[in-house]
């Protein structure tokens, strides 16, 4: 099931909309987010806040499950039907992740099938 998260846009008010919005999914020990809004900090910018955003909203510690970044179309320069999926490894200090890095993934077809909708074709996204 999508579920909307909203981070903070650091960009406002001289850029963007206050909040960036992603669109994720739990799927067993993976949580899977992409992000929906343009002209919002890009997913990889505002990784930080998006993990901490979706695990407060789903009561989840953030060690709970294993965060994974797809970048498509809607936000990133790919052609409609190519994206990428990368897992997003981080260290943890007082609750928050840091150091993160990601690191290039096959994506499984069950999540692919979740987010086909993005992946597919181009999405109606908010700006």
């Amino acid at each position: 099931m999508l579920k909307r998260a909203y981070y903070e846009n650091l960009g406002w008010p001289t850029v963007g909309p206050q909040y960036g919005t992603v669109i994720y999914a739990i799927i067993g020990k993976r949580c899977v987010f992409t992000g929906i809004a343009r002209l919002a900090r890009s997913t990889i910018n505002a990784a930080e806040d998006i993990i901490l955003a979706i695990a407060k909203k789903e009561n989840i510690k953030i060690s709970d499950v294993t965060f994974y970044d797809l970048q498509t179309s809607v936000t990133y320069r790919h052609s409609p039907g190519k994206f990428s999926f990368d897992r997003i490894k981080f260290s943890i200090e007082n609750g928050e992740p840091t150091n993160l890095y990601w690191i290039p993934e096959a994506c499984p077809r069950d999540v692919a099938e979740v987010f086909s909708c993005f992946i597919d074709k181009e999405a109606a996204v908010s700006q």
